[in-house]
């Protein structure tokens, strides 16, 4: 018989279930709602229930159908996705859907687009640093369709160093125009991974050096780097525009259905008006620009009469009537230092979103599947779920993505206040601190949805389990938009700062104030303590683990640096313990905030009963596990001694086996559909073995056996 045939044989002699009896079990034993637990992870039932709505219209589109993605090549993935970008516009048109309502449905399409770096970087790229007249002129073509972006900084030579991109930016005088005249003049200079760039992209945002003298007649000079708004492809047939190579990098990793891209600029002139002009420094560049190369006279107060400089003149602030640049006022900085919390604060919430999309998928295929018995009486095979080594690898990490999700809702909170009440100070802790969570939040996530992909065994590897695609696209946050090495470096700098800060005995920000206090281990709860009091000690601990490697890291430092080493080379001596510095204040730092935020809801009412019991459970997993993987910082503390070690580890059996019977009821609250989940492991029926059947059916391989010749 051919494989086809087989296949329909088989699947008719399959017993059909309305849902395999593991998890009716499980879910009939659950002791609270999980769709309570929806609705406040949600937002509200009001909100849920939109949600649910507007991800129904995805899942009943045979346009975003993906069961046949693990067999399409890049090409073709980068071309399906245009179909599905081209889908959601209509989607959106024909149901009037807000903008909250777009960022649900393309959430519900699990997919990364091409176009998603045209949203998240080139739009408000140009909403933040553009002039109202660029605006006026550049966004209709945008919210049209017909103006799609890419944000080219990165070069193939450079990354995370700014500083040292070579793209160069040359002032050209014509006789009524200036131009910028754009070059790459090097194989490194070649701009570099730019989503959306490869094969869609109209345009791009393209980082330059802008090289010209500070005024007339001095010699140039390095003004660093700037932004310049560049058509690399005609609008009508896609084509490249005269001197930009541009094109597909090819293959990566994950992320195969973006199209990044790389760019070449072959002396490309740019009006001089396509420099982004809102921020002080482009005004600045703008002016010297013209007072360095301008033919025309100036007036007595030292102003050009160039017709071409008018324009500029106009900008908000930044140049007065004499000429004279100012630089922004203190609040745009603290503006933007708050919009960086609450972009680090979505990252966050979105962290916790792909852990959960593997601890579902791991959680409900490990109680599915049996292997071995416990008991020699048993008839049944055992849940792999209830082996505790399996718990061990499994529950930590669901107890980290709630961990993360109300980490990102408290930091949005945190947001929230400081546009009504500005704060420069704890704002400056905030944005610090944010620095290290963005690296340690795509750090855990990374590492945990690898950790439950081997959690599930052979069955994990396979491409229809969902989670090596989980993995692979994921992985990418790990180093975009900076790596995360480089972002604890900011934040221990900050930590190096508050410590100095607190010798002296000033006042520190409550996130900071464990620097300043003597860290003595208290002795744990005696049974039987209260939930409360558990949190509380667990938390000390990972306060006094905190402040040992900050104070640690401060002393070597001051010994690099008594013996002549400059600041950079200590910091590289000592990289390792700056790496644990920002780890152990963010672990720190999350279990704060989820427990501030568990409060907070706790106090307006909008959690109660055993869910309140559950949170404070996966609160207490969390940091527990925390500081069982950090009992080496503990090593030569005198304060810390046996008992505080038994008691961590007993306590984090006892919350295993506590946890485990709510494991299914808690990935069910996430409320994924099997479409987003795209797994043949993490079904909700549960017929993970049915799936699994029915899914290599799809590939084009089977059947086709001339291929093997």
């Amino acid at each position: 018989q051919s494989s086809s045939n087989v296949a329909r044989t088989l699947t008719i002699r399959m017993p059909r279930m309305a849902m395999a009896p593991e998890l009716a079990k499980e879910r009939a034993g659950c002791d609270f709602s999980p769709r309570e637990l929806t609705a406040l992870l949600e937002g509200g039932k009001d909100v849920m229930e939109r949600n649910e709505m507007i991800r129904s219209l995805v899942e009943q589109d045979p346009v975003f159908d993906k069961s046949d993605r693990p067999f399409l090549t890049h090409t073709q993935l980068v071309h399906r996705s245009m179909q599905k970008y081209r889908r959601l516009k209509e989607l959106r048109a024909r149901h009037s859907l807000s903008a909250d309502d777009l960022a649900v449905l393309k959430m519900a399409v699990d997919e990364v687009l091409p176009t998603n770096l045209h949203d998240v970087a080139f739009v408000p790229t140009l909403k933040m640093q553009c002039n109202k007249s660029q605006l006026d002129r550049w966004m209709p073509l945008v919210e049209s369709g017909a103006m799609l972006g890419a944000y080219a900084q990165t070069e193939l030579g450079h990354g995370s160093n700014v500083r040292g991109l070579e793209t160069q930016a040359t002032v050209v005088m014509g006789d009524d125009t200036i131009d910028i005249d754009l070059h790459s003049p090097t194989l490194t200079s070649t701009k570099w991974w730019s989503g959306c760039l490869g094969h869609v992209a109209t345009h791009a945002v393209v980082y330059a050096r802008l090289v010209c003298s500070d005024e007339p007649g001095g010699s140039a000079v390095d003004q660093g780097v700037v932004a310049f708004l560049v058509q690399v492809r005609r609008m009508t047939d896609g084509s490249p525009m005269p001197g930009v190579i541009v094109g597909d990098i090819g293959p990566k990793m994950g992320f195969n259905t973006v199209d990044n891209g790389f760019l070449r600029l072959e002396h490309v002139r740019v009006p001089r008006d396509h420099l982004l002009g809102k921020t002080g420094r482009f005004c600045r560049v703008a002016l010297s620009v013209v007072l360095a190369r301008c033919p025309h006279s100036f007036g007595s107060q030292g102003v050009s009469t160039h017709p071409c400089l008018s324009p500029w003149s106009a900008l908000p602030g930044s140049i007065d009537s004499n000429g004279c640049f100012h630089k922004p006022a203190e609040r745009d900085k603290f503006a933007s230092y708050n919009s960086m919390v609450n972009i680090r604060a979505i990252l966050t919430i979105l962290a916790a979103r792909q852990l959960a999309r593997a601890a579902t998928i791991a959680v409900r295929y490990l109680a599915v599947r049996r292997q071995f018995q416990l008991s020699p009486a048993g008839d049944a095979e055992t849940q792999v779920l209830d082996y505790r080594a399996v718990q061990q690898r499994v529950l930590p990490q669901l107890a980290t993505t709630f961990a993360l999700h109300f980490t990102g809702k408290h930091m949005q909170r945190l947001h929230a206040h400081h546009q009504a009440h500005p704060n420069p100070e704890l704002l400056q802790e905030v944005h610090a601190t944010s620095a290290g969570l963005k690296s340690l939040c795509t750090q855990l996530t990374a590492s945990g949805i690898e950790t439950l992909r081997l959690a599930c065994g052979g069955h994990g590897y396979s491409a229809f389990s969902g989670l090596p695609e989980a993995y692979t696209n994921y992985v990418a946050q790990c180093t975009a938009e900076g790596d995360n090495y480089l972002l604890k470096i900011q934040t221990t700098r900050y930590l190096l700062k508050a410590l100095h800060k607190a010798s002296t005995g000033a006042g520190l920000p409550s996130n900071l104030a464990y620097l300043a206090e003597d860290g003595q281990v208290t002795d744990p709860p005696p049974p039987p303590a209260l939930l409360g009091e558990e949190i509380s000690f667990t938390m000390a601990m990972l306060a006094i683990r905190a402040r040992r490697i900050v104070t640690t890291l401060a002393g070597n430092m001051q010994a690099c640096l008594g013996q002549g080493v400059a600041l950079p080379e200590a910091f590289n001596r000592h990289g390792w313990e700056v790496v644990r510095a920002s780890d152990a204040h963010c672990q720190l730092v999350i279990a704060q905030s989820f427990h501030r935020e568990l409060l907070h809801l706790t106090d307006r009412g909008d959690v109660q009963g055993t869910i309140v019991t559950v949170l404070q459970q996966l609160l207490l997993l969390f940091a527990t596990s925390t500081v069982m993987e950090g009992l080496a910082d503990f090593a030569g503390d005198e304060t810390t001694t046996s008992s505080h070690v038994r008691w961590i580890r007993n306590k984090v059996t006892q919350l295993l086996a506590e946890v485990r019977p709510r494991a299914v009821g808690l990935v069910d609250a996430f409320n994924f559909s099997d479409h987003f989940l795209g797994s043949c492991l993490g079904r909700f029926d549960g017929h993970v073995y049915e799936a699994l059947w029915q899914a290599v059916q799809h590939n084009p391989l089977n059947g086709n056996w001339s291929a093997r010749l």
